[in-house]
């Protein structure tokens, strides 16, 4: 797990040569990303990805202060309410290793938005202020959770801890080439 500032384009992690599973802007338009097109989506699935709890108000999102195409994606919608939260991964590798990341903004006045969140293919879990960045000059936040997928789904889990809920703007997920495989009865195999 790691947080970090999110500033403009360049520190969405976003790359074309990556093999992603989903890309989705949450309640806006779709948006080209370092030529990568996070779609656009109102409902509650998609190819890749389904919303299983939480996030059921729609919202328009306001201005972000994140510069270049990341930060029109997060000005753009997002979703929230509910507790827990959860996003389920589909489609995915048995064994193989990805990357699925949250793009976030601040929102309100208020200067703790925390939650919990946790993935079902990992042990480890990682605390996040959504609001970390409020009224600061840069207000984009990104998570990224890297994982084995255990199966041919994952659930992300937000847990909210303060009295504020987590809101949803953009997710992704993609594959990262890797040296190891591991298959479902736990032998290890190297490629090189």
């Amino acid at each position: 797990w790691r947080t970090a500032l999110l500033t403009g384009d360049q520190d969405a992690g976003v790359e074309p040569s990556r093999s992603y599973t989903c890309a989705v802007n949450v309640n806006g338009a779709d948006q080209v990303i370092n030529g990568i097109t996070f779609k656009g989506e109102s409902g509650l699935s998609g190819k890749g990805w389904e919303i299983t709890s939480g996030f059921q108000s729609k919202h328009a999102s306001q201005q972000s202060t994140v510069n270049g195409q990341v930060g029109d994606m997060l000005s753009d919608g997002m979703r929230f309410g509910g507790n827990p939260q959860k996003i389920k991964l589909t489609g995915l590798t048995i064994g193989k290793k990805y990357v699925f990341t949250l793009y976030s903004q601040a929102w309100g006045t208020e200067t703790t938005r925390e939650a919990l969140i946790t993935n079902s293919d990992s042990l480890r879990h990682i605390t996040v202020n959504q609001n970390t960045y409020t009224s600061s000059a840069n207000d984009g936040i990104l998570v990224e959770c890297t994982y084995f997928a255990g199966s041919t789904t994952t659930e992300f889990t937000i847990k909210p801890t303060s009295a504020a809920t987590w809101h949803l703007y953009a997710f992704s997920n993609y594959e990262i080439s890797s040296l190891l495989t591991l298959s479902p009865n736990g032998q290890l195999t190297t490629h090189k």
